[in-house]
């Protein structure tokens, strides 16, 4: 018997699993936690990959764009040697914007500032509007003959800083560098067109052709410099790189591979999943993620229990959800209203294709009956379902987790 303690949020949850029911998947060793995010930040900067150091190239005259990815871990610690060495250079922090996602609240907003030293507390923050014309501009056409329509703050910078973190996409294959910058801060009609096309292969696959058009934007744009991370576990960065997307990328990618992906020997009947880390972890993007990650490896009609501290949702697509009578509703509703979160339903949707969806969580049971999710309230409820699967699969932050089951040797 095998005693698993499982990290969600800020606390953990303890599962009893038969040794002969658990499934172990391959993984590499994990990388140790970055103990000093803001030294280890303040020495990339100094030696960027395939760049001068930040530093040498900037001029006092610059206006700077700092365009910040979702759910980046440790936001604040980063951002104070960015904007120190812009502030070292001469730039007038009245002329640095930090530019944020669409779904970012202003309560976010005003978290992250508060969070930064008294002298950085002024610099410009804006959040990203895809639905406002006045707040877009056009920047070129790509060679497939797309319009390419990017915020404006973020076209008329003379010097772009894209700040994220390498991870998984459902559409992209990878999120972070310049996949975040289209996308992300492109036009309401764009999003929405993408949003659609969830691939389920291997994130580096072909039949991603989004990612490439984003590291065209990406040219387009100018050469952003790049201050990324591959986050730990929770609210951990356990890599730091920065410098040209063509040198930092594909290291990126490499270092997000050996963190987060997994090979599983055999499918589990279950999957417990869970979101850890505070509270800005626990938004319905990564609970949704969590479901759809699980459920890509799970056998046809098993379950997945996710393990998570979620607020009540906000979005107005999980919202209009307790209107219709189905997700998959809910995702056209999405879809045709450009909203926010139709990733997010969409992912929810998918996941119940293949598995039957448990959360457990402080919510309420009607709450959470209106996603299409079966509530869970007790540890007990959680065991039933452990002590009746044959084989059970443990993955903590299975948002960021990418899992394969090992496909059979062909049979001579």
């Amino acid at each position: 018997m095998a005693a698993i303690a499982v990290r969600f949020g800020q606390k953990a949850m303890e599962l009893q699993v038969p040794l002969e029911r658990l499934v172990a998947p391959a993984r590499a060793a994990e990388a140790p936690t970055i103990v000093d995010l803001r030294l280890a930040v303040a020495q990339t900067l100094e030696n960027p990959l395939g760049f001068p150091p930040l530093r040498q190239a900037l001029t006092p005259d610059d206006h700077v764009t700092i365009a910040l990815g979702e759910d980046l871990p440790g936001a604040s610690e980063i951002l104070i040697p960015v904007l120190s060495v812009l502030g070292e250079s001469g730039v007038r922090l009245e002329h640095v914007t930090i530019l944020y996602p669409a779904a970012t609240s202003m309560s976010t907003v005003q978290a992250m500032k508060e969070r930064l030293p008294a002298g950085f507390q002024s610099v410009p923050c804006e959040i990203h509007d895809p639905r406002d014309r006045r707040k877009l501009s056009y920047l070129a056409s790509t060679a497939a003959g797309r319009r390419i329509y990017l915020n404006r703050t973020l076209v008329d910078a003379d010097q772009v800083l894209a700040m994220g973190q390498f991870a998984y996409h459902p559409v992209l294959g990878y999120a972070g560098g310049l996949a975040d910058l289209f996308p992300g801060y492109s036009d309401a009609a764009t999003r929405t067109e993408v949003q659609g096309r969830l691939v389920d292969t291997a994130p580096s696959d072909p039949a991603r052709p989004l990612w490439t058009e984003a590291q065209e934007v990406g040219w387009l744009l100018g050469f952003p410099f790049l201050v990324q991370v591959v986050a730990g576990e929770g609210d951990a960065v356990c890599h730091v790189l920065a410098g040209a997307a063509s040198e930092v990328t594909p290291i990126g990618h490499q270092l997000l591979n050996q963190r987060w992906s997994l090979t599983l020997p055999e499918p589990p009947d279950l999957v417990v999943a869970s979101v850890s880390g505070g509270t800005e972890s626990q938004h319905w993007g990564n609970i949704a993620a969590a479901f759809a990650r699980a459920a890509r490896v799970v056998r046809p009609g098993g379950k997945v229990v996710v393990l998570a501290e979620p607020g009540n949702p906000t979005g107005p697509g999980l919202l209009a959800l307790r209107e219709l009578q189905s997700l998959y509703q809910g995702v056209s509703y999405a879809r045709k209203e450009h909203l926010q979160d139709a990733l997010t339903v969409e992912q929810l949707a998918r996941a119940s294709q293949f598995a039957s969806l448990y959360l457990f969580s402080s919510l309420s049971a009607s709450t959470v009956e209106e996603l299409y999710l079966t509530p869970l309230a007790t540890p007990g409820e959680v065991d039933k379902l452990v002590d009746s699967s044959s084989k059970v699969l443990i993955i903590v932050d299975a948002h960021r987790t990418h899992a394969v089951v090992q496909k059979e040797k062909l049979k001579p």
